[in-house]
């Protein structure tokens, strides 16, 4: 394909992808507000204001819980070293306006897909440019993505599709530049979250094995950088992370969860059909009709297998964050590494077959990648899962309830102190190290920054000393014995986010239990 059509056609991909993200998630961002989930490290290093400065943005990255772990007991509990700084910028950037970070973070998906897209089209042609498109976007797992701003997962994506285009000049045209590059680039990606390591080397061992195979050097070589990149990274993680270690379980349960949950991906099937497709371009390798070594074939086969590996596998490193494989690793922005991996493998596969099969192989690899193409299509009832939509709703409905009911605390406050009446507030929750509940402080104070925000130190929690400063941090201050026994008459605002309605007959209770409908993953 010449140069000028596929540009043109990326150009084309990208306005059809823009136009999508406006209509399904305008309104979405039109009425975008803080999330009681994640937003609260967005929000905490603002103090008051709308906005910070360098210094001050400085103070609190260099206060990061981990760092602070790290610099005082040589270990910490968390595993995302780049990840922070990248997170600061962003604040320093877009300050509280949250309708900014989500215009940010949708072109940021914009960018990358585009790109992604751009190269598999000048590599491969149009029907697996199209299959990637579908197979990538059609997945469930951008419904934990998209609506939200606290997955690590879209940084992940920013350094991840630069780490893949690094790699893909090298193979491609044997850019050195780009080879070098692709080092401390792939160095930034494992350092981003605890998982990322071993994906690095997994994804290395594939490439150099697809490489000895095919007899292509540059893809050895970049596989073998994965794989030291990604093994150097782990080994700092085991060193200095003291709970590196929780991720290391019985494969019973990540098991179960797999045979539980595979099911519910409605494009898991769609995965596999390479392999049909792959046993006819080997029936044809055989009658001496196909280009193609026997090498290159076993490379294309062990990729398309890798697929299936790789989802058991995700159901093994989320294993301890999916509460024991009760929720859908896959489902959730866990399941990101997969999604990228589907589709680029499908585009391989197909675009490969392709280009080297016979008059019969490669039309069959192009019919293929269109039916697959419309097949998402079909299963998804559009481009996007189903469940993206489901999600974004319900995240649109609970950050809108969050609002209302913090709005509503500092109305009823200002027209109480126009009666001379001084009530008490409080945020409540159904534990005390409860995230949302956290947050709420921190959002009360911003809203009302002269007010008292209380907090119950006496709600459940499983280490109370540590979460009762955390509350404090936040902008929280425990209520006082002898107050509790005056609220009644002294009047109080509680402003409660819970499963259930809150229970204290003494106040004015302003509930926010929309976190009962979230949809299970």
């Amino acid at each position: 394909m010449q140069k000028r059509p596929y540009r043109a056609l990326t150009l084309l991909f990208a306005t059809v992808l823009a136009g999508l993200f406006l209509l399904q998630f305008g309104t979405f961002i039109d009425r975008a507000t803080p999330a009681l989930i994640d937003d609260h490290d967005i929000l905490y290093p603002l103090g008051d204001k709308p906005t910070a400065t360098l210094h001050e943005i400085w103070t609190d990255l260099k206060n990061t819980d981990e760092y602070q772990e790290l610099a005082h007991t040589g270990s910490a509990t968390r595993f995302r070293p780049a990840f922070y700084p990248l997170k600061s910028i962003q604040t320093y950037l877009w300050g509280s306006n949250i309708r900014l970070w989500y215009i940010a973070n949708f072109l940021l998906y914009l960018g990358t897909t585009t790109l992604l897209f751009f190269l598999t089209l000048r590599t491969f042609g149009i029907p697996s440019a199209l299959v990637f498109a579908a197979l990538y976007l059609g997945h469930k797992s951008w419904a934990d993505i998209f609506p939200r701003l606290g997955p690590v997962e879209i940084e992940c994506i920013l350094v991840g599709t630069f780490l893949i285009w690094m790699l893909w000049r090298w193979i491609e045209s044997g850019k050195t530049s780009a080879f070098w590059l692709a080092i401390p680039t792939a160095l930034l990606f494992g350092a981003m979250k605890e998982a990322d390591s071993p994906l690095l080397i997994a994804v290395g061992g594939l490439l150099l094995v697809c490489g000895f195979l095919s007899g292509t050097r540059r893809m050895v070589s970049a596989g073998a950088v994965l794989i030291v990149t990604g093994a150097i990274v782990f080994a700092i993680m085991l060193r200095i992370t003291a709970t590196a270690s929780t991720g290391l379980v019985a494969p019973w349960g990540p098991w179960q969860s797999y045979r539980d949950h595979r099911s519910s991906d409605a494009l898991a099937w769609l995965a596999l059909v390479p392999i049909p497709v792959l046993a006819a371009a080997m029936v044809a390798r055989g009658l001496g009709r196909l280009k193609t070594s026997w090498g290159e074939l076993a490379a294309l086969i062990l990729a398309a297998l890798s697929v299936e590996i790789l989802r058991l596998t995700l159901y093994y490193i989320s294993f301890s964050m999916t509460y024991g494989g009760v929720n859908d690793a896959i489902g959730m922005r866990y399941g990101y590494p997969l999604a990228l991996m589907q589709a680029m493998v499908a585009a391989f596969v197909f675009g490969r077959l392709a280009k080297d099969g016979d008059c019969l192989v490669a039309p069959l690899s192009r019919a293929a990648a269109i039916a697959c193409f419309f097949a998402v299509l079909l299963v998804n009832h559009g481009l996007f899962s189903p469940y993206t939509f489901k999600t974004r709703d319900w995240w649109l409905q609970f950050n809108t309830d969050a609002d209302n009911a913090v709005s509503e605390a500092a109305r009823l406050l200002y027209e109480a102190r126009k009666e001379n009446k001084n009530p008490v507030l409080i945020a409540t929750g159904p534990a005390l190290e409860w995230e949302p509940k956290l947050s709420l402080i921190l959002f009360l104070k911003r809203k009302m920054p002269d007010t008292v925000v209380y907090f119950d130190p006496n709600e459940q929690s499983s280490n109370a000393t540590y979460y009762g400063k955390m509350s404090i941090k936040l902008g929280g201050t425990p209520l006082p014995p002898e107050m509790r026994a005056s609220l009644a008459g002294r009047g109080c605002i509680v402003v409660h986010v819970d499963e259930r309605e809150s229970a204290d007959p003494d106040c004015k209770a302003l509930n926010i239990t929309t976190i009962t409908g979230r949809p299970a993953p």
